[in-house]
């Protein structure tokens, strides 16, 4: 078991001498003390981004009104210069609520085999529920860290409504897969939380194959974007980068392997690698859950429990039993599917894969103190999609929402959210305050709030199967043309178009693609549609290629863009002119010349001599 002390104090009469009572000083300075922890977390490889061990963007923690919590800071020599006995300051922030909460620093103290504060953090009173910032403060040097949307606050937990998903396999390459796979993901996040969901949990092969910082970081602002939490554990493709030597999954999302009590439910994760589990983790999961009081104890991860290594398909069964888990999530392969004992040990629910639109989904499961729940299917991911049309950061002065509902008889849970044969969905949304009051068309403002410079707003709408709705929100009319960056791709004669839209308004809401081979005469592109995207590419004939671009915004505004693409490979070589072949005298000149210089030096002693007589 990894046990971690805080510190090591002599428990002999020897405590009772000078150097003793020294170094109980110290100790209650900084707070060590002699208690063996568990940790909620495995160690760290690598400092995150933000300072904070835990809670994490993805291991977030709940808390209620008056509720407690801890938290754990890393130490860095070049803020702290040896200084351990720091007096922190702490806060819980949102732009969904009026004001910031000042949070009580009950206990405090130091981990010298982490190298980390431990802080027991306690919440006020009037707290409304909600997901918030969590930051902490060192006046004294200046020291500021936040971790976003990293605690959860909620007075009443009756049942919890988790959205679990897995396998998006999210990239940001230039490449049709992870395209279609990442705007997959950000279909089922927004629609989880439009819907409303509690919690998302993530069962693993969040990122794909990724060796690139940039692609953790892309998927962190999304997380930040995010209102709803989320649940992160490690999948084969996450742990690929892992056995890269590459930490970015601690530095920017979670723990590798973590717990979190949510009031009266705990959840546990470890890392199931490629099927393999060691004894390391099944230790530390094993004591994780015997230190826990909650009520409901859910362990998840990406494979199926008797589909790992021969230790682990041998302990997990019997931890789980022995600690009376209740629930185990797991995402390998999407096999949308209920186990339920005595076939299997413990209740075993998997959801659909995520990085399919077309055969994937999310599953809905509830959890109360009652029972667990989950229909037989997951939601199809075709069936309802949310786009922003631009960045829900704040950074936007308005927002086009595009809502699109299909029609299925196997909705797998989707009718949860049915109110009067309606889908009620709610929308958060901020963006940047130009002190303007925002203009709404397809929906209902029910709360507002302006801070530090931005709105924030929650709208409700509701949406008939079949229909696609667009919903405005604007501070000031939209009369800006939108734009796009094309970013072409020529591979012999075969051209890709890749591209990103832009509007300084609502967004851009399509494009359509034209080419032409005389700049004059234009037939549109014929789109190849992969995991129910469009994409655009074609073999071309000639070069150079032309290509229109028409693009239409949220406003209707359109605009057309052009640009010349050569393709080497189809280019006219050009006829090569003869070169005249260098001048070789005759053989019959070449024997005269000879002769006629013989006669010329001939003539010339001839002269000579005559002159001399």
């Amino acid at each position: 078991m990894d046990v971690i002390k805080k510190g090591r104090l002599i428990p002999t009469l020897l405590t009772l001498t000078l150097t003793g009572i020294i170094f109980l000083s110290f100790a209650a300075e900084i707070g060590v003390v002699a208690d063996d922890i568990q940790l909620p977390f495995q160690r760290y490889h690598l400092e995150p981004v933000n300072g904070i061990l835990y809670p994490r963007i993805g291991a977030p923690s709940l808390v209620t009104p008056k509720g407690s919590f801890k938290a754990y800071l890393v130490y860095k020599e070049d803020e702290f210069s040896g200084r351990k006995d720091i007096v922190w300051k702490a806060k819980l922030s949102s732009l969904f609520s009026e004001d910031d909460y000042q949070l009580e620093i009950i206990d405090s103290s130091f981990i010298e085999e982490i190298g980390a504060w431990e802080l027991q953090l306690t919440t006020p009173s009037g707290v409304p529920d909600g997901l918030y910032n969590l930051s902490f403060t060192w006046e004294e040097g200046g020291v500021e860290r936040t971790e976003p949307n990293c605690v959860v606050v909620k007075s009443d937990l009756k049942e919890l409504k988790i959205a679990l998903l897995g396998e998006s396999h999210f990239g940001i390459k230039r490449q049709f897969g992870f395209i279609a796979f990442s705007e997959s993901l950000k279909d089922i996040l927004r629609s989880a939380e439009t819907l409303g969901f509690d919690l998302i949990i993530h069962t693993g092969d969040v990122i794909g194959n990724a060796y690139d910082e940039e692609t953790f970081q892309a998927f962190y602002k999304l997380l930040v974007e995010l209102k709803v939490p989320i649940l992160l554990t490690l999948g084969n493709a996450d742990w690929d980068t892992v056995e890269h030597n590459l930490y970015y999954w601690e530095k920017y999302l979670a723990p590798m392997e973590y717990s979190t009590n949510w009031d009266w439910i705990h959840f546990a994760t470890i890392n199931t690698d490629t099927q393999t589990v060691t004894d390391e983790s099944l230790d530390w999961l094993d004591a994780d859950l015997a230190s826990s009081k909650a009520e409901i104890r859910v362990v998840f991860f990406q494979y199926a429990y008797w589909d790992v290594s021969p230790n682990a398909a041998a302990r997990l069964p019997e931890i789980f039993q022995e600690r009376q888990v209740d629930l185990v999530f797991f995402g390998q392969d999407g096999t949308d599917e209920v186990k339920a004992p005595p076939e299997v040990p413990v209740l075993t629910i998997s959801p659909l894969t995520t990085h399919s639109p077309i055969k994937g989904g999310f599953r809905l499961v509830k959890i109360s103190k009652e029972g667990i729940e989950t229909p037989e299917k997951s939601i199809p991911n075709w069936i309802l999609n949310v786009t922003y049309l631009q960045r829900n950061d704040g950074s936007s002065d308005g927002m086009g929402i595009l809502v699109q509902l299909g029609q299925s008889t196997e909705a797998g849970g989707l009718l949860e959210f049915v109110q009067d044969d309606r889908l009620k969905l709610r929308i958060l949304l901020i963006l940047r305050d130009k002190g303007k009051e925002p203009v709404v068309e397809g929906a209902e403002i029910v709360w507002m709030n302006r801070k530090k410079g931005k709105i924030a707003i929650i709208l409700e709408t509701t949406v008939n199967q079949g229909e696609d709705k667009l919903v405005r929100v604007y501070q000031f009319p939209d009369d800006e043309p939108p734009s796009i960056e094309l970013y072409p791709e020529v591979v012999v004669d075969t051209v890709t178009l890749f591209y990103e839209l832009k509007d300084q308004g609502l967004g851009a809401l399509d494009v359509k693609f034209f080419y032409s081979y005389d700049n004059k005469t234009w037939k549109e592109f014929k789109p190849i549609i992969r995991e129910d995207y469009k994409f655009f590419r074609m073999k071309a004939s000639y070069s150079p290629f032309y290509v229109k671009a028409t693009v239409i915004d949220a406003a209707g505004n359109e605009a057309d863009s052009y640009w010349k693409l050569e393709i080497p490979s189809l280019a006219e070589v050009p006829e090569e002119t003869p070169k005249p072949e260098p001048y070789q005298p005759s053989k019959k000149i070449l024997v005269v010349i000879p002769l006629i210089l013989g006669a010329i030096v001939a003539a010339i002693i001839q002269i000579y001599l005559m002159r001399k007589k």
